[in-house]
């Protein structure tokens, strides 16, 4: 593992252990079998996370919930469309997060991508953000500004908490928890309204943060809930 990982992320693990490991645990859990399950990835279309739309190849197909950084940009819509898909007679499991590269030289939000030779932006979209956001850049808010809308909702939701964010210790980690947050409760709120449309009431919410390695290294995560959510008690 790089050493630099340990530093931010204590306890994270290769992807691939972390996708066996809470495979298995839902199977467990459950009593499910993984085929009655459908998969839903809450995370960044950076290529760096291919292997986490399918959960490094566990399941053939999957629902895409998520868009930049990670935040669930399908909405209610999206949600309620991925509730009327699921098995009457299985179960939901959703991985959400945002990611973070680590280069072998320690710099956080960066890698150095394959057939590439210099470092670029991981989470592109999180990382550009901070940036402009330390130049005092003054950003477009707009409502009719769809041209970026995604990178607008980040800004705006990273602008909200600027002073937490410059006065932790790693900016860049204070902004992947509030990312974090913010994709949880929402992801909590779109499943609350839809639970009617859910034909089985089992839902598995596991939530973390993808961790990108230099090129020809595997993807870490470093996992900060998981939950079976029974919608018949909430």
């Amino acid at each position: 593992m790089n050493p630099h990982i340990r530093k931010y992320f204590p306890e994270a693990k290769k992807w691939s252990e972390v996708t066996n490991d809470y495979v298995e645990r839902i199977i467990s859990e459950s009593a499910i079998t993984k085929e009655k399950i459908l998969y839903a990835s809450c995370i960044c279309p950076d290529e760096l996370n291919y292997t986490a739309t399918n959960f490094n190849g566990h399941f053939r197909q999957g629902f895409y919930l998520g868009g930049l950084s990670g935040i669930p940009y399908t909405g209610k819509t999206g949600m309620a469309a991925y509730a009327s898909h699921v098995p009457a007679d299985g179960a939901s499991f959703i991985y959400f997060g945002p990611h973070v590269g680590i280069s072998n030289d320690g710099s956080i939000g960066h890698v150095i991508r394959e057939h590439q030779h210099v470092h670029t932006f991981s989470c592109g979209s999180l990382i550009s953000v901070l940036e402009r956001m330390r130049r005092n850049h003054i950003f477009d808010w707009s409502s009719n500004n769809f041209e970026d809308l995604q990178a607008r909702v980040i800004e705006k939701l990273l602008h909200n908490h600027n002073d937490r964010i410059f006065s932790a210790e790693s900016d860049v980690m204070e902004a992947l928890r509030i990312l974090y947050n913010v994709s949880e409760c929402l992801l909590r709120q779109f499943i609350i309204e839809n639970r009617a449309l859910f034909a089985s009431p089992h839902i598995f919410l596991l939530g973390g943060v993808i961790i990108n390695t230099d090129s020809g290294e595997e993807n870490y995560a470093e996992i900060w809930s998981f939950e079976h959510l029974d919608l018949r008690k909430v």
